[in-house]
Formats: C-alpha cells, structure tokens, sequence
C-alpha cells in the first residue's frame, strides 16, 4: 500500500517531467519515418533525454535530502530550547530592560534567534519546504510575544550588521509588530 502510495506522489510530483521525456522519447523512435534512418540521430537524442531526465530526478533526490537534513538538524536544535520557552515566558514581565535578563537567558535567546535566522535564510533560498516553514513560523509567533526575547532581539538586532540577517530583521521585527 505505501508502495503504491509513494509511486502515485512521484507520478504527480513529475507528471510534467515524465510526459515530456515520453513524448521527447516517442519522437526520437519515430525519426526513421519522417526523415528515413538516422540511428546516430535517434542514439543521441534518446541518450540526450535519457540524461537530462535522470539528471532532474538526482536533482530532485538531492535536494530532498537536503531538506531532510535541515529539517532533521533544526528540530533537534529546537528541542533544546522547547524546555525553555515556560520558564523564560515565568520568569520574565512585560516592563524589562536587557539589564534585567539573566545572561544564560540572553544566550539561549540568542542561539534561538540563530536558528531562527538559519530556518528563514534556507527557506528563502527555497530549500525549506512550505508546510515546514509554516510550523516553524507558528513557532517563532509564539516566541514573538514573550517579552523577554523582544527585549533580546531589540538588543541583538544592533549588532547585526551582514546582510545574512537583514532579511530575519525585517521578518522578526513583523512577528514582533503583529503581537
């Protein structure tokens, strides 16, 4: 059943790719009709198909280990701060200041913030799938509002000064502002 289940999503996922091939493929057999008998021809161009159609396909399988890796990696990394989130949201009020925040509390913020700013850079460049992404966001909403990683990120944000994280500024800041 899961067999047959995974096949039909590859079938969907590569409908367009594989009626292209199929067709490309049937021309390429039919060539000796139209133009007489052209075996080099034919030869070349079913390996030319043949080739592009398997690169696609390691493409496509590379780039789903590739997410399967980030998404393994940033979920276990996210792990360690889900045990914080209860204590931080205690322990902190609405009317503080980055003096008031206990410096171990400043660094899981900021190493929070961190794979934050890695999740959004590696969706953008489209390697994060959407409903991964999705998760994750509804994630960072719920850090959004504490208090205590607003203060952290208003403090953090000066620093930062590479392009790397101007893109998570903006974004974060919008989490921030929805609040």
């Amino acid at each position: 059943m899961k067999r047959n289940r995974a096949y039909g999503k590859f079938m969907t996922r590569n409908v367009n790719v594989i009626s292209f091939y199929t067709a490309t493929m049937a021309g390429f057999i039919f060539i000796p009709l139209v133009f007489g008998n052209f075996f080099a021809l034919q030869l070349g161009g079913i390996t030319l198909c043949t080739t592009v159609f398997l690169g696609y396909l390691n493409y496509q399988h590379v780039q789903d280990r590739l997410f399967k890796d980030l998404f393994r990696e940033f979920n276990e990394r996210y792990d360690k701060f889900n045990d914080e989130y209860q204590r931080i949201k205690d322990d902190y009020d609405a009317d503080l200041t980055i003096e008031k925040v206990d410096p171990k509390d400043v660094k899981i913020m900021v190493d929070y913030l961190n794979l934050c700013t890695e999740e959004y850079f590696w969706y953008e460049k489209g390697r994060i799938e959407e409903t991964a992404w999705k998760s994750w966001e509804s994630g960072m909403q719920t850090w959004a509002k504490l208090p205590a990683v607003k203060t952290v990120f208003f403090s953090e944000v000066t620093t930062w000064t590479t392009s790397y994280y101007t893109g998570f500024q903006e974004y974060f800041r919008s989490l921030i502002d929805t609040q």
